[in-house]
């Protein structure tokens, strides 16, 4: 259920519960009259504590499946604050978002973000998390919407964009890799 915290597991559990009976969802040792109440009484911190080992197991782990080589990061210009700015369309400056709220655990969706430097022009997509494949591929989604070729893609640091993988699909596509200084 996408692991709500336990204040909206508790406001749930009255919905939930009875659909999954219903269902065959819950093992029949469990969907007792006595156990139902006892899930149904309990606090917020309480449930919580139960799922803790369960969060736990279930925690993504290596979302990136890169890691940027100092080689790699060296051979990327740098683009600068006092940089001439682009008079062309087709420069592009490229960010993830996290739409995670104040943990990074567990499954959330993130957004890539595509913005021309020039037109203001600006494309989003969901992305599963920040692994190379699915930077890639929104891209190329993304790059197929501007009205105009990309020419420049400028991003920060990140290792979701400063990969072989992300690099070799830029060559390809004959498009220049810039990388800002973040000031994060």
């Amino acid at each position: 259920m996408g692991f709500p915290c336990g204040k909206y597991v508790k406001v749930m559990v009255p919905l939930w519960l009875p659909t999954m009976v219903e269902a065959g969802d819950v093992d029949k040792r469990f969907a007792t009259a006595e156990a139902l109440a006892a899930v149904g009484a309990m606090s917020a911190a309480t449930i919580d504590r139960y799922l803790q080992p369960a969060r736990h197991q279930m925690r993504l782990r290596g979302i990136s499946t890169t890691t940027p080589a100092p080689v790699l990061r060296n051979s990327i210009g740098l683009s600068k604050a006092g940089d001439a700015s682009a008079t062309a369309p087709g420069v592009i400056e490229a960010d993830t978002v996290a739409h995670c709220g104040p943990t990074l655990v567990g499954e959330f969706v993130r957004t890539l973000t595509m913005t021309d430097m020039v037109t203001g022009w600006t494309e989003n997509q969901s992305i599963r998390n920040n692994a190379s494949r699915w930077i890639v591929h929104s891209a190329g989604e993304l790059a197929r919407r501007f009205p105009f070729p990309l020419r420049v893609f400028d991003s920060d640091n990140g290792s979701e964009f400063i990969n072989h993988r992300v690099s070799a699909w830029l060559q390809q596509h004959d498009i220049e890799q810039t990388r800002s200084v973040s000031n994060d």
